[in-house]
């Protein structure tokens, strides 16, 4: 692909720049306050600190990627499995 190509996608994909991190499903279980990340080797690991989603009654499992850039961490969602 070239740059002139570019603008031919433009209403039919989206993109991004190619991030470099972790994917895993993040979970969070009705009427708990924890979440959790699942990876591939389906290793569960408590995540602390993340700022809170809307809807604490509520199940999600969310499919991403969770990227650590030294500032900030950030979970990247693919797709919503369950909410």
């Amino acid at each position: 692909m070239h740059k002139i190509d570019v603008p031919k996608l433009a209403n039919s994909y989206l993109m991004c720049e190619k991030t470099d991190g972790e994917r895993c499903l993040l979970v969070k279980l009705q009427k708990s306050s924890n979440y959790y990340f699942v990876d591939r080797k389906n290793t569960v690991k408590e995540i602390e600190g993340m700022e809170k989603l809307p809807g604490e009654e509520f199940s999600y499992l969310l499919d991403g990627e969770f990227v650590r850039d030294g500032i900030q961490n950030t979970f990247l969602i693919f797709d919503a499995l369950v909410v």
